[in-house]
């Protein structure tokens, strides 16, 4: 096979760009827009705030049902085929929004497009630049899901004007003609599913020394010895605390800022800044994975999680405010950047797709639960306040959990080579 001069930029990183575009304009579509369409589409057609908030929950229930059967889907003859009928598909069923007029109708659009999104976007990506990556993988995992955070500062300011001059339902027409031109072009003629497909190895498969973080695609644990394994579950409910945590503190930034006082263009401004936090913090904990490891970069992330959301119970003083924008990024960076690596490090590639996939469902379950426990606190106290408290506790455990596990692993590893 043919490799590329070190001198040279090598395709995979075609793979980022093309994958960033996705996360860019696809999901941001999608997800990150989903919001600014809540206020106008109940005006108009007369929906309840919670029968169109329903929504996010089918979201998280799709996300949920890909994620498990990830292992079954995404078999490396199909993901292509997979990705580019899910485009097409997403593609018309977003234009569709524009023609819509009944709740049911929002309803099963929202079902497809986000079965859509589900397979062409973070799940099949992060098994694309995994295999096109042996050293960097994390650096890079994180440039491509960025895409997300930039796409969301973007996209929602654009969406914002064109609902104000045009309406709902041309933005939606304009959203998806954007998908069509940017993102179609990267599923159909960029992306490949490994660097073999073009005669290539995957970027440092040929470092002159074997970078001893790389893993051999045969090597690690079925998804059913993973979930014999104490570390599975460690891993599974430090995530699941993780990311209740992050998605309560990352959706209700504006309405908790606007409920102690602030103007909505003040809380705005807020979110702006936090989601530019997140862009740059997939990269900064992409970089931190690669360059320091990933035990202590999960805790990094772990411990800004928890810095991050106590500078939002402390929201009134700048201070709080200022905690919150710097370390939101990284901490919230987990969610996506994560999984990937710590599936690769404790268990291996070679069921990759099928653990990688439960870990993925474990954060659409968070992304499920945490809106529930939002939800209720807040009607029955009025305030933001107590959901912070229990997100500020979730990703302390969190830390603590992991902590344990680091220390047990450490540990083990002395008493192995006591032994030998």
């Amino acid at each position: 096979m043919n490799n590329p001069k070190r001198n040279k930029l090598h395709p995979a990183w075609r793979m980022v760009g093309a994958s960033f575009m996705i996360m860019a304009v696809a999901w941001g579509s999608v997800y990150n827009c989903a919001g600014i369409f809540v206020q106008p589409v109940s005006a108009d057609l007369g929906f309840t705030r919670s029968e169109i908030n329903a929504t996010m929950t089918i979201r998280a229930i799709c996300q949920l049902v890909i994620s498990l059967l990830t292992g079954k889907i995404f078999k490396s003859s199909n993901i292509m085929k997979i990705m580019k009928v899910a485009t097409v598909i997403l593609i018309v069923s977003f234009f569709s929004y524009s023609k819509a007029s009944s709740l049911m109708t929002f309803y099963i659009l929202t079902a497809i497009s986000s079965l859509c999104i589900s397979l062409m976007a973070i799940l099949p990506l992060s098994i694309i630049l995994s295999n096109w990556f042996e050293t960097s993988r994390a650096s890079a995992i994180g440039m491509a899901f960025m895409g997300s955070g930039v796409g969301g500062m973007v996209l929602s300011a654009l969406t914002g004007v064109w609902l104000e001059s045009y309406g709902w339902r041309i933005s939606y027409q304009i959203l998806s003609l954007l998908m069509l031109v940017l993102v179609t072009p990267c599923v159909f003629f960029i992306l490949k599913v490994h660097p073999r497909e073009a005669g290539l190895q995957a970027y440092g498969a040929a470092e002159p020394t074997p970078d001893p973080s790389v893993v051999p695609a045969n090597e690690g644990m079925m998804l059913s010895q993973a979930m014999r394994s104490g570390t599975f579950w460690v891993i599974t409910i430090s995530s699941l605390f993780l990311v209740i945590a992050i998605n309560g503190l990352m959706m209700n930034v504006a309405p908790h800022l606007a409920n102690i006082g602030y103007s909505i263009s003040f809380s705005a401004n807020v979110v702006a800044l936090t989601m530019g936090s997140l862009a740059f913090g997939k990269v900064a904990l992409g970089k931190l994975f690669d360059r320091i490891g990933v035990k202590k970069a999960v805790l990094i992330a772990c411990l800004a999680t928890t810095i991050a959301t106590f500078g939002m119970l402390f929201a009134t003083s700048l201070f709080g405010l200022i905690l919150t924008i710097v370390f939101v990024g990284i901490g919230c960076a987990y969610a996506t950047v994560a999984n990937t690596v710590l599936t690769i490090e404790f268990f291996g590639k070679k069921d990759y797709n099928s653990i990688f996939g439960v870990l993925t469902a474990i954060g659409a379950l968070g992304s499920m639960i945490s809106p529930i426990i939002t939800g209720i606190l807040f009607d029955q106290t009025g305030s933001y306040t107590n959901s912070y408290q229990i997100s500020l506790v979730l990703s302390f455990l969190a830390t603590l959990m992991f902590i344990g596990l680091f220390m047990q692993q450490k540990k083990s590893i002395a008493v192995s080579r006591s032994l030998v």
